[in-house]
């Protein structure tokens, strides 16, 4: 409890300061003027917390007295948590009057300095507070504000019927404008990296799912343009931090963002969502050609993978099946664990090399999903230190919600510019 305590205490204690330094950012004393009227309405709706002192309406918040004072009344975790949700809401209000009354990339420019000075003190924790407005206002809202009115409408509907409960509820408005206040009440007391990866796998989704409906608005050069020039200015903002989770996997397909490492890294397990292995295999067979010793494990039958994709006999398959065949290394649904041993046995007679596993929706039908999990996460244990790389081709119609978000945490999305 004094755990829980102590992190909300931390969030609470940030997003007042948060409100404080965002404030003291907006230099001209006619764009401070803006928010007056709204720190005066919430000090009367929040009487507990903003007594008399509190709040300076020349200037803004006098941070410590609010903190005794909301110290002094109330305690325990639950005020802790409604106090922050308050501030959440405050902030999203100033921001959002201070936007209307200069303009939005300006109050996103305040965002990101009053945001850098807070990590600074706070350290990356305070990332699963401010990344909701980085991710869905820098980005996301910046794209959709091109869009007309009906694209604008298409997309709120896909947000809407999305199972992520993380973004179900943000709000977006007719001109593409997105309040992000429920998805930083509904993200900011998660344990910090299941947090940052719940809202970067949910992010990743709304982009990818809603891509096509604006790139079909804008069309194909100017969509692809607007995107990669968002993604560049955030990463250059916040590399170190989101190159760590995947930021690569928020990319649609076509899109090209010079900052995101294009390189197909060592140590990773990479998976590629497709009907047909087609890509996976491109990558696969590409790396052989560049000089990586290959393994394929695959459900087909092993001549036909070799005269389908001109694979030479030097490369091994193993084929994932009940049959045995003579002059073939196979593997029925008894003996998965020998999968383990196999890439132990490839990783240590190789200097570097790529393993490919073709198999995946017949060994989640023949073991089951979490098996197959428990597997994969022993295969990744033997890569990781290693200049080995696994790549899972499965097809997505294969596998639920549920599955397809404890696959993404283990692995890394493929996309079509990576290069070996």
């Amino acid at each position: 409890m004094n755990n829980q305590l102590n992190r909300k205490n931390f969030l609470r204690d940030g997003s007042i300061v948060f409100t404080n330094i965002f404030l003291s950012n907006i230099a001209p004393e006619e764009e401070f003027n803006t928010v007056r009227a709204t720190l005066s309405k919430h000090a009367k709706q929040f009487p507990r917390m903003l007594d008399k002192g509190c709040i300076d309406l020349n200037r803004g918040l006098n941070t410590n007295m609010i903190l005794k004072n909301i110290d002094r009344k109330e305690e325990g975790v639950e005020c802790v948590s409604k106090v922050c949700r308050e501030f959440i809401s405050l902030n999203t209000k100033i921001m959002d009057i201070y936007a209307s009354t200069t303009s939005s990339e300006k109050m996103k420019d305040v965002f990101e300095q009053t945001f850098r000075e807070l990590v600074k003190t706070y350290g990356e924790e305070f990332y699963l507070y401010g990344l909701p407005f980085i991710l869905f206002k820098e980005i996301f809202e910046t794209f959709l504000m091109e869009c007309r009115k009906k694209t604008i409408v298409d997309v709120k509907n896909k947000i809407r019927g999305m199972d992520e409960i993380i973004v179900k509820q943000m709000g977006v408005d007719e001109n593409g404008e997105i309040n992000i206040e429920k998805v930083q009440e509904n993200i900011v007391f998660f344990p910090f990296e299941e947090g940052v990866n719940r809202l970067i796998y949910a992010f990743s989704r709304v982009m990818n799912i809603c891509y096509p409906i604006i790139q079909e608005d804008l069309g194909v050069e100017k969509a692809e343009k607007l995107c990669s020039g968002l993604f560049e200015k955030i990463l250059r903002n916040h590399r170190s931090f989101l190159s760590k989770y995947k930021i690569s996997d928020a990319v649609p397909n076509g899109v090209n963002v010079p900052m995101i490492k294009s390189l197909f890294e060592p140590g990773k397990i990479y998976l590629k969502e497709e009907e047909k292995p087609m890509h996976a295999f491109k990558i696969f067979l590409t790396s052989i050609e560049q000089g990586y010793s290959g393994i394929c494990i695959t459900k087909n039958y092993p001549d036909n993978i070799r005269n389908k994709y001109s694979l030479k006999k030097e490369t091994p398959i193993i084929w994932f099946t009940s049959l045995k065949t003579e002059g073939e290394t196979c593997i029925s649904c008894e003996e998965t664990q020998r999968l383990v041993k196999i890439t132990k046995d490839f990783v240590t007679n190789n200097d570097a090399g790529v393993i490919l596993l073709d198999c995946m929706s017949r060994l989640i039908t023949t073991v089951g999903y979490d098996d197959t999990l428990s597997l994969l996460n022993r295969m990744i244990t033997i890569v990781k230190p290693s200049n080995f790389r696994i790549i899972v081709s499965v097809n997505p119609q294969t596998l639920d919600e549920s599955e397809r978000y404890s696959l993404s945490k283990i692995t890394t999305k493929l996309s079509k510019t990576m290069k070996p």
